[in-house]
């Protein structure tokens, strides 16, 4: 069903093919999948959807009613969400979501899923990896990143660094640094980490910002405490 213009699918058009192996529906103008259209698809081992208009991946109408699925292709599409909102019976082991839009994710997202073994989110827009997103890769053993646009004066670079040495880059210039201007083009790993300046920046963040908000909110609970006894002599002497 490669290149047929496919817009909408209506109801479970699969609905009879429990056995169906392989689904390709790549080259169509599909925006989205419903939790219907993928119906009856229990033993689907392989599903092609690269090169359609897909904004979101929702594994509520994907991978949740393919109970075998093992490859998923979601490559070359709009995609900017990722939801896997619930932990997942069982999951692909490949998932190709290169060349999409993905600037971030809330984990766990790939975490959940927990037979994957090969993902690929290179030509996406992602910037940074923060804790929890370096945290929602670990134990997937082939991971690519290759060709995002990476902020390399983001204190989360050390996490990238990590990454770069637990996954090896087998191209040239596949890893470089899109910001700050003056470090276009640098090859991330050449690019030091600014330890002192942001181990600082976290403790002020974890520590000294909640403890400044609770000293106010102390402050603030005494001096209702003290302006109490004055408001009720106000109220009782008011004819």
């Amino acid at each position: 069903m490669d290149g047929c213009h496919l817009e909408i699918l209506l109801g479970s058009p699969f609905i009879c093919l429990k056995k169906l192996q392989v689904l390709s529906l790549q080259a169509n103008k599909i925006p989205a999948l419903n939790k219907a259209t993928l119906k009856g698809l229990t033993g689907l081992l392989r599903l092609n959807l690269t090169r359609n208009r897909l904004t979101v991946f929702d594994s509520t109408n994907t991978l949740i009613p393919l109970m075998s699925l093992r490859i998923l292709d979601i490559s070359f599409n709009s995609i900017q969400q990722l939801r896997v909102d619930k932990p997942l019976n069982s999951s692909p082991e490949v998932l190709l979501a290169n060349h999409n839009g993905i600037k971030k994710w809330t984990p766990p997202i790939f975490s959940r899923m927990t037979e994957l073994k090969l993902l690929d989110l290179g030509h996406n827009e992602i910037a940074v990896v923060d804790n929890e997103m370096f945290g929602d890769l670990n134990g997937i053993q082939n991971v690519s990143l290759n060709f995002n646009p990476w902020d390399c004066y983001s204190c989360y670079l050390n996490n990238l660094h990590n990454f770069l040495d637990n996954h090896k880059v087998q191209c040239v210039g596949c890893a470089v640094c899109k910001v700050p201007e003056e470090q276009y083009g640098y090859h991330v790993r050449s690019v030091a980490w600014r330890e002192e300046e942001c181990v600082a920046v976290d403790y002020y963040r974890v520590y000294a910002v909640p403890g400044i908000l609770s000293i106010i909110s102390a402050a603030r609970a005494h001096l209702w405490r003290l302006q109490m006894p004055l408001v009720l002599h106000i109220c009782i002497f008011v004819p």
